[in-house]
């Protein structure tokens, strides 16, 4: 297409070992930090796409595996995974039918890949699966975990979601604020997850919670 994504790879004595396009017709980019690996040597990649038609989409057939096939919106968000010799093993559009954009990505020590970012898709689905309803967004009220089922989505919202090994959607929740838009994602081997966003000034507040003394607490924002 006009731009595609290239996924880059070099050996230990810096050395080109894998190189390749990756899109199809339309516009396509692997954002920004876009890239991690998993100890198990799997790769997983994300970007944005507004090709609904010869986009790679590689169906996993794990069970339950999240495969989302259509693109909704304008644009959508991808995620594709490879193992330790290069070879897809899942690609997947994700997101509704507005704008959705993911700009962070990262895996815990129990091979939980999670994704952020902002979108502009509203929703009523819950289900953890490719939604019934064609351009919700794919949200996951899932296990007592925090979910904000309601988007504020003007002009757009920050959400993140969570898959497991299998591919599985396990969690997808709003973090909702106007404008909120997640900036990072860092998960270690406790398998907590943390976050920074970007958030300005809006109606609806950002999700906040004090729970110790000695911890930093700011309970708005400074304006001049």
């Amino acid at each position: 297409g006009s731009y595609d994504a290239v996924l880059v790879s070099f050996n230990d004595k810096d050395i080109l070992y894998w190189s390749t396009y990756f899109g199809g017709t339309g516009y396509e980019y692997a954002v920004n930090n876009g890239i991690v690996s998993g100890s198990d040597g799997k790769i997983y990649v994300i970007g944005l796409t507004t090709d609904s038609t010869r986009f790679p989409i590689h169906v996993s057939t794990n069970a339950g595996s999240y495969n989302q096939d259509t693109l909704y919106g304008i644009n959508e968000t991808f995620i594709a995974e490879f193992d330790d010799t290069y070879k897809p093993l899942w690609c997947t559009f994700f997101g509704g039918s507005g704008e959705d954009i993911a700009s962070s990505i990262t895996i815990d020590a129990d091979q939980t890949l999670y994704i952020g970012g902002t979108t502009t898709s509203a929703s009523s689905a819950t289900t953890c699966s490719v939604p019934s309803t064609p351009g919700d967004f794919p949200l996951c009220n899932s296990n007592g975990l925090y979910f904000q089922s309601s988007a504020f989505t003007s002009p757009a919202d920050a959400f993140i979601s969570a898959f497991n090994s299998n591919q599985n959607l396990i969690w997808s929740s709003y973090m909702c604020s106007q404008q909120a838009q997640i900036s990072g994602l860092s998960a270690y081997q406790n398998s907590k997850l943390y976050f920074t966003a970007d958030r300005y000034t809006g109606t609806y507040l950002f999700p906040e919670q004090f729970q110790y003394t000695n911890f930093y607490w700011q309970n708005g924002i400074s304006v001049s």
